[in-house]
């Protein structure tokens, strides 16, 4: 109505059609709406000129919510860059510091035989767990027919919060893919150290060799995001043929997990599903033996030695 008489027009007064709440002009009952069949004959006439402001009143304001959708979109679309594994922000989401999570997987000795050669094929997963539930995998090649694998992989994980878990699962893998847990433990990121530092962790059967990390630096992000750039694809085609060492040459050797034939040659089945390179393998000739020496054990199979845990005058005594 302001805006009426400001265009000099009379007060609205609404109208109602003959029969539809009594006498034309009369006020219908309170709670009451006009009748369906009325409703376009009680619409009341508004000027061009109001309409036309009307009009302009929207679309601005459709406008200005176009703006700001584009704005929450956007603010989406950081925040679900932040929590990806390869992304470059430097917080989480919930606004602490993000650090690099590296972790090489160097090898591991006495694992559970699970196959019926008494071998296992084992793999390494490794899954980072953030504070809201999220999670983060990888996981190292498959070692074929030992208990004594050498991966020499690392797995890196970008934007990692300091109150994360890292869980270290190590499985046999089957030919049905069906894999069987050889063992497994849970790192706190909080706990790791800031500079590689390799070191055995004990599982049900066996020992783990693992050089685990955890810092803000720029170097390690850096190092950490090339290794992520230059990880293969995943193979075009999937391929049953693994490969392996020879226990008492330590020469490779290729095996077919369902089959078990092996050949010294590289199957063209495996060098054409990709697989054949490996550019995560480490060159920092870090041997899982010798780490095992440094922390006074050594491996069950290699004849007089300490047990896990005890160091040879503690067996000794024991003896």
């Amino acid at each position: 109505q302001q805006g009426m008489q400001q265009q000099g027009l009379p007060p609205y007064q609404p109208q109602y059609a003959q029969g539809a709440f009594g006498a034309p002009g009369a006020v219908p009952a309170q709670g009451m709406p006009p009748q369906p069949d009325n409703f376009a004959a009680s619409t009341p006439t508004v000027a061009p000129a109001i309409l036309d402001q009307r009009i302009a009143h929207l679309e601005r304001r459709v406008d200005a919510l176009e703006k700001e959708n584009e704005v929450l979109r956007q603010q989406l679309k950081a925040s679900a860059g932040a929590s990806a594994p390869g992304s470059m922000a430097t917080t989480t989401a919930s606004g602490a510091k993000a650090g690099t999570l590296r972790v090489h997987c160097v090898g591991a000795v006495d694992l559970l035989a699970k196959d019926a050669n008494g071998k296992s094929d084992p793999f390494v997963k490794v899954t980072v767990t953030e504070a809201n539930g999220a999670k983060h995998s990888q996981r190292t090649r498959t070692e074929g027919s030992t208990l004594n694998p050498e991966w020499d992989q690392v797995l890196g994980f970008l934007n990692v919060g300091p109150d994360a878990t890292v869980t270290v699962a190590v499985f046999d893998e089957d030919p049905n893919d069906v894999n069987e847990l050889l063992g497994q433990f849970v790192l706190k990121v909080a706990d790791l150290p800031l500079h590689p530092k390799a070191r055995p962790y004990e599982l049900l059967d066996g020992v783990i060799v693992l050089d685990a990390c955890y810092s803000t630096s720029e170097g390690l992000r850096a190092e950490v995001a090339a290794l992520l750039d230059a990880k293969p694809k995943p193979a075009k085609k999937k391929t049953d043929w693994r490969r392996a060492k020879d226990a008492n040459t330590g020469r490779e050797y290729f095996y077919h997990r369902k089959t078990r034939e092996t050949t010294w040659v590289m199957p063209e089945e495996l060098r054409a599903s990709g697989d054949a390179a490996v550019v995560t393998t480490s060159a920092s000739g870090i041997s899982t033996r010798a780490v095992l020496a440094q922390h006074g054990l050594a491996s069950q199979q290699s004849g007089n030695v300490p047990q896990y845990g005890l160091t040879a005058q503690q067996q000794g005594m024991q003896q």
